[in-house]
């Protein structure tokens, strides 16, 4: 059984706490996607292939997701940036209410 908890936290903790998860919940309010394509200077930079897959590799070297709990990379790519929306979409329900 996957330790959901335990992914979130480990999450938090490669991209160093809540204050690099608001990076996430920023690119998820403006370009609705957690590992958009951004442009600098000219210059395309996936955040999926500098992060979203170096969080895919950390968690799994983890706690062994693949192939222990899912069966295929793709449905496992699937769990994480699910997982992620959710925790974004918790602190932005969070954000609401403290401004209420």
């Amino acid at each position: 059984m996957i330790d959901h908890e335990g992914v979130k936290q480990e999450i938090l903790n490669f991209v160093n706490g809540e204050e690099g998860f608001k990076k996430f919940i920023e690119w998820y309010k403006t370009k609705k996607n957690i590992f958009p394509l951004l442009v600098e200077n000219g210059i395309p930079i996936s955040v999926n292939l500098f992060l979203g897959k170096g969080i895919r590799n950390h968690i799994n070297d983890k706690f062994h997701i693949v192939p222990d709990e899912i069966d295929n990379w793709a449905d496992y790519e699937d769990y994480i940036y699910y997982l992620m929306e959710g925790m974004i979409l918790d602190r932005i329900k969070l954000e609401e209410e403290n401004d209420k």
